[in-house]
């Protein structure tokens, strides 16, 4: 029996769709048949095998049905030129590309020793599960979210999972995994799948609610000593500089419309102790929170669609390069400051897999966006 060689991984990554972000990249796609895949030089169209000259070739025989029946419900990537990521459905198996290898090969990913055991694994069994192959698109995800980052001139990444509830702090250079911390990402107004730059970071920040927030929970409970307004904290800014506190029953909400209403910062501040700013649009962007107990939780959709970071002190180290000390004497002036940093590229994704030192396994996707069909 021949031995299944860990770098027909990336044969198997070839197996699905992508769009290449560059021109110089985009050469390197073309069409496979959908019974076998090779990469390199001409390859045996045997049984899985390497040849002397490091080519390979994979047998796609024994998945070929398993693709073909998840590929309604698996997305693959698709990049524009400006390096945004979006999800497509894939359409036929026929119409499958191979991804330029030359560029995989100079991209070291995070657990991609977990990935390629997994699926060696199964192929040895004859079998590839559904959780194999989004492992396979979660792992060309991360090389090509690397690779933007460096194409854009970064020196890190954070990439985040939805699905998986993480996020990676990525050494892009080196492809190296800095640490991974649970996130809570958005509820009713879903975290959207996309590219941005975290460009500063605010300590002891103060938080604006948004309109929708403004609308549905603050107004309706001004003046209500027990309402929404007053447990949080909320304040307006009156015509004279003055702060009205929303809580007062001698506060009205007609009163307050069209005046800036904020959380002051401190310990019960939605935002927690720390902002990481963004350059988006969507107004998204990263933070800690006051309600950190959520991170116990196995499925933690509850925000309003950013992303609240349990490990917001080990972040604000990454991305600032201060150390612990220089952080926390910041933070103890209890003062809001905002600190300039080199611009993160953060990317984020959603594949309902979750892939850690000790394997992969399939998990439920917060947004249905890729369902696996039923049987």
């Amino acid at each position: 029996m021949k031995t299944v060689n860990k770098l027909m991984v990336f044969g198997l990554i070839s197996l699905f769709p992508v769009v290449a972000f560059s021109q110089n990249v985009t050469a390197g796609v073309s069409a496979v048949s959908t019974t076998t895949s090779v990469i390199g030089t001409e390859a045996p169209t045997t049984d899985t095998e390497v040849n002397t000259d490091g080519s390979y070739v994979v047998s796609t025989t024994a998945f070929t049905d398993a693709l073909q029946k998840v590929s309604d419900s698996i997305n693959a990537l698709e990049f524009s030129p400006e390096g945004w990521v979006r999800h497509l459905n894939v359409d036929s198996i026929a119409s499958v590309n191979r991804f330029n290898t030359s560029v995989l090969k100079n991209v070291q990913i995070p657990y991609v020793n977990t990935i390629v055991d997994a699926v060696n694994s199964d192929i040895q069994d004859n079998k590839i599960t559904e959780a194999d192959v989004i492992a396979l698109q979660y792992a060309k995800a991360s090389a090509v979210a690397i690779l933007n980052a460096r194409k854009e001139g970064r020196l890190k990444l954070v990439l985040v999972n939805i699905s998986s509830y993480s996020l990676d702090a990525i050494d892009a250079v080196t492809g190296e995994l800095a640490f991974r911390s649970k996130v809570i990402v958005g509820k009713h107004r879903a975290t959207p799948i996309f590219s941005t730059n975290i460009t500063s970071l605010t300590v002891n920040p103060t938080w604006t609610p948004t309109l929708t927030i403004l609308r549905g929970s603050v107004f309706p409970s001004v003046g209500k000593p027990k309402g929404y307004a007053a447990r949080t904290g909320m304040v307006a800014v009156g015509s004279d500089g003055s702060l009205i506190d929303l809580g007062s029953p001698d506060v009205t909400a007609s009163e307050v419309r069209g005046l800036r209403i904020y959380q002051p910062a401190g310990d019960d501040n939605a935002l927690g102790v720390i902002r990481f700013n963004t350059d988006n649009k969507q107004a998204i962007y990263l933070h800690d929170t006051n309600e950190r107990y959520l991170f116990k939780k196995d499925k933690r959709a509850y925000s309003h669609g950013c992303i609240r970071v349990q490990e917001w002190q080990k972040l604000g180290l990454w991305l600032s390069g201060w150390d612990a000390d220089k952080l926390q004497e910041k933070l103890d002036t209890k003062e809001t400051n905002t600190y300039r940093v080199d611009k993160v590229l953060v990317t984020v994704i959603n594949y309902p897999v979750d892939i850690t030192n000790e394997g992969v396994a399939s998990l439920d996707d917060p947004y249905a966006v890729t369902k696996p069909k039923q049987g």
